[in-house]
């Protein structure tokens, strides 16, 4: 008996010096529907600089976007009222660890199913589906990857966009110099300044740098499927989201959200 505590406080102690929620012991597991619901509110990560998914208005201090809305849809069914939701800003580097240390109960974020975060995560069916895709100026009169036979296109360093471009260029014929870059605002930066032809990345990151002065092209490739992402030990609240996507995709509430916001 005594060493089976002494494990449990161990087990414990390990959780919290790792960055664990302190005021939450279960928070290792990932909250159940059940104590969600005693706690009042469903804390959830989401981006907050995605214009369109989901992004916080320093004015008002709100979240506004398509995922933000799904958030609410999920508060709503989950515990009759969209308001109780714990909005958490993460980036995508964050969203893992927060969800690993009981920080938010689920991922909202762009969050893709790859195979190394299946194996990690228990991931809904996708509640959007995006692309990568292409912006450029719009002076440049570009129609398509078509037109960019030699042309500069720019990366970030490390995405699945390179391969993706690759694919669809070698498919039309073109041959196009990829540039990679560290960061989407340097990019966004040459191709401002006319060092770059097109910047290259998902649709949704492209909308983020989207303005007057740019256009994003109608290409379309290499489709990424975003779902609600959990702890993989968190069965209870995972089997409950996935049935409310189920109908929330019956209900076209999906369709309904990308015509609302433009994507």
């Amino acid at each position: 008996m005594k060493r089976v505590q002494f494990f449990l406080f161990l087990l414990a102690a390990t959780w919290l010096f790792a960055g664990g929620n302190r005021d939450d012991p279960q928070a290792y597991m990932g909250r159940s529907t059940e104590l969600v619901r005693r706690a009042g509110s469903l804390r959830v990560g989401v981006h907050f600089d995605l214009p369109r998914m989901s992004v916080l208005d320093a004015n008002t201090g709100q979240y506004y976007g398509y995922e933000v809305e799904i958030c609410r849809l999920l508060a709503r069914d989950l515990l009759n009222d969209e308001s109780k939701v714990e909005f958490v800003p993460v980036t995508n580097e964050e969203r893992e660890e927060f969800l690993d240390n009981g920080t938010v109960d689920v991922i909202i974020a762009t969050f893709g199913k790859s195979e190394l975060q299946a194996e990690n995560y228990n991931i809904s069916s996708p509640y959007y589906t995006d692309f990568v895709g292409l912006m450029a100026r719009r002076d440049s009169h570009f129609q398509g990857l078509a037109d960019l036979n030699g042309r500069s296109i720019g990366i970030v360093k490390g995405t699945n966009t390179l391969q993706a471009i690759d694919a669809a260029a070698a498919a039309v014929g073109v041959r196009p110099n990829i540039y990679e870059f560290v960061r989407f605002s340097e990019i966004k930066a040459a191709l401002d300044s006319g060092l770059l032809d097109v910047f290259a990345s998902d649709r949704s990151v492209l909308a983020r740098f989207n303005d007057e002065s740019t256009v994003i092209l109608p290409d379309r490739f290499a489709p990424r499927e975003y779902g609600i992402a959990t702890k993989l030990s968190n069965r209870d609240l995972a089997e409950f989201i996935e049935q409310r996507v189920q109908q929330w995709r019956r209900e076209k509430i999906f369709d309904s959200l990308s015509e609302f916001f433009g994507l």
